[in-house]
């Protein structure tokens, strides 16, 4: 039998040897095949998690989607296109969208979801800003339109853009005071306040202990008491202002989808020296 050869390299003249070789080539393809029908089915999954039209997810992506025109302070004109089936914008312009944050949440308050949006807060160096802000009346109405253009038949809606939630705190911090005074811990408690606030990620679970630990990591901040509270305050837009804070206990999430230290109706910070009390940690 003649010999088999590859590369000038003598192979096994055996048949069973070929066959080995023809079963692992064939086995190998089969299952990258395979290997890359699994990736490419998780893939689909991820995305049809957020474009099934109809369901929550998918009016939280479209969110992001709407276009404003500021200069004439109206939403961008939509049409039907009967090919696609679909409503969009006679012109698709990215520089006209102006909500870069947005989530759904189920309410017991006679509507299928809960939109609520956000946009990046005016550019400012300012560590206690908050770096969302909600949407303009006008804006927040031209949103509303979109969203009835593009919602199904027999879906209720809600769209709300709201102030930050405003956090409080009462607490007894214990500072270094061989390295900072009493105003330099107030301020490293803003600062490191303003940092977990701007590090949250939008619609996200707010812990209580995330907050105190928060107050813990602040340059020079020694301890802080077991007996801190933490209250948390919803903007209610029928009256333009905040409701009573309800003391968090344990987690919540952000009826505006973010948080603020600052109020916006005064523009004065609750944390303060009225609710900080600040102690040296030196005994002498």
């Amino acid at each position: 039998m003649q010999q088999t050869t590859l590369a000038n390299k003598t192979l096994s003249t055996s048949k069973m040897s070929v066959m080995d070789l023809m079963t692992f080539v064939m086995a190998t393809l089969i299952y990258c095949y395979e290997t890359i029908l699994d990736v490419f089915k998780n893939d689909i999954n991820k995305i049809l998690e957020k474009k099934i039209n109809g369901t929550a997810p998918y009016y939280a992506e479209m969110a992001k989607l709407f276009q404003y025109d500021s200069v004439n302070e109206r939403g961008d004109d939509m049409i039907f296109d009967s090919e696609e089936m679909t409503t969009k914008y006679v012109t698709t312009d990215a520089s006209h969208r102006i909500i870069t944050y947005s989530a759904y949440q189920h309410y017991n308050n006679g509507y299928d979801i809960t939109l609520k949006v956000a946009k990046d807060a005016t550019a400012t160096t300012e560590d206690t800003e908050a770096l969302l802000q909600p949407l303009s009346t006008k804006e927040l109405t031209a949103f509303k339109t979109y969203i009835d253009h593009i919602k199904f038949i027999g879906t209720s809606i809600e769209c709300i853009s709201l102030q930050g939630d405003l956090v409080t705190i009462q607490a007894t911090v214990y500072y270094d005071d061989i390295y900072i005074n009493a105003q330099q811990a107030l301020q490293n408690i803003k600062t490191a306040l303003s940092a977990f606030i701007r590090n949250m990620s939008y619609n996200e679970t707010i812990y209580y202990q995330s907050v105190i630990d928060a107050i813990q990591d602040a340059e020079h901040i020694v301890s802080i008491t077991s007996a801190a509270v933490v209250y948390i305050a919803q903007w209610n837009s029928e009256t333009n202002g905040y409701e009573q804070p309800k003391m968090l206990t344990d987690r919540t999430t952000a009826k505006s989808g973010y948080l603020t230290f600052v109020n916006c109706n005064t523009g004065l910070s609750t944390i303060n020296e009225d609710n900080i009390t600040l102690i040296k940690n030196s005994t002498y």
